[in-house]
């Protein structure tokens, strides 16, 4: 196993407690197998680049297994171990990983339609009428006229709302359907949702787009966008989202002024924090999740054995000791007033604050 630690645009080496901007040529410490020595390892320096190339085997498609890596988004990622080994394309890892963490731009269809070629067919079925060219982690790529049936990746996708992201695997396009959202990176993007119904699909939500960085170019109103306008380069033109010439910011989202109990907000961070028992209030809870984002548990803790805890009358906690694995909560709360009661303990929810 080689562990390899990069972040996205710095990096931590063996220059001390410096952060600089990721080079190839970069030191990095690996921990070596090695059966002579005690620990059953042994430590070596090696290059960014020579490290990359060396990691060709037992990496797992979904989750990384077999590769640890400190992501900017989504932390660590990787158990090191390898469920189901394929072959890395270590060239594509060596360029890819590390120069596109400079150079991130994404296109995802064709930029004078409305929608993508993605239509709802008989039961669990999405026709995809023709293909869709995608510029992803500095590779163009297309996504082929094909039929994709919805329970290959949902097993029990009825009545729910789903996520459909293309993601690169091994240098390949592939789609990804999920019932939770997740964040996006350089080598993944969401490009839509699918309402569900009862054995039938009743909408999808597409359309082209072109990111820089994690950011849309947008002429309407959208969370992780940003705000641009139509016509000519030489016109005068004011971005829509809010009005002529100025940006109306959404008014949903955790509102700090309206609590009751032992509840604190870190306006920062925009988590709220409840010790024991409180409430906390959310003006337009639908509007917070479908323009800026989702509610997620960040900490939970009880003091006492069997101590429980409660969200909205749900038991989302049973035990003595603390938690910081992320859930989302957003199905569990409400508009209006939210409900904390917690035996002995506190729970921290972070999502969008009322501007």
């Amino acid at each position: 196993m080689v562990i390899v630690m990069a972040g996205k645009k710095t990096f931590h080496s063996a220059q001390g407690d410096k952060l600089h901007q990721l080079r190839t040529d970069d030191i990095i410490v690996l921990a070596q197998t090695d059966s002579s020595a005690l620990e059953g390892y042994r430590t070596v320096s090696s290059s960014l680049a020579d490290a990359a190339k060396g990691v060709t085997n037992q990496i797992k498609v979904e989750g990384g297994a077999g590769i640890i890596v400190t992501d900017p988004t989504e932390g660590i990622i990787g158990d090191g171990r390898a469920a189901t080994p394929i072959e890395v394309d270590s060239e594509y890892f060596n360029k890819n990983w590390v120069v596109n963490q400079y150079v991130n731009v994404t296109q995802v269809g064709n930029q004078t339609l409305q929608i993508l070629p993605m239509v709802k067919g008989d039961g669990y079925n999405i026709t995809v009428g023709s293909d869709i060219s995608v510029y992803l982690g500095g590779l163009n790529l297309t996504f082929p006229t094909q039929t994709i049936n919805i329970k290959d990746h949902v097993s029990s996708p009825d009545s729910q709302t789903l996520y459909m992201y293309f993601i690169l695997v091994d240098s390949a396009l592939r789609i990804l359907i999920t019932r939770t959202a997740r964040a996006e990176r350089y080598d993944s993007t969401y490009i839509g949702t699918i309402q569900m119904g009862v054995g039938v699909i009743n909408t999808i939500n597409t359309k082209p787009f072109m990111r820089v960085g994690n950011y849309r170019l947008s002429e309407t109103i959208q969370g992780s966008a940003i705000p641009v306008t139509g016509n000519s380069p030489w016109t005068a033109e004011y971005p829509s989202w809010g009005g002529q010439g100025t940006l109306t910011p959404v008014r949903a989202g955790i509102d700090p002024s309206k609590y009751t109990g032992n509840t604190t907000f870190n306006l920062e961070t925009e988590t709220v924090r409840v010790v024991q028992d409180g409430q906390f209030f959310i003006q337009d809870l639908a509007l917070a999740l479908s323009n800026i984002g989702i509610y997620q548990q960040v900490f939970v803790s009880g003091g006492v054995d069997g101590a429980m805890g409660y969200l909205n009358g749900i038991n989302i906690w049973k035990g003595k000791g603390s938690s910081s694995n992320v859930y989302d909560r957003s199905s569990l709360l409400r508009e209006g007033w939210n409900v904390v009661h917690m035996e002995w303990g506190e729970l921290q929810i972070r999502g969008p604050f009322l501007k």
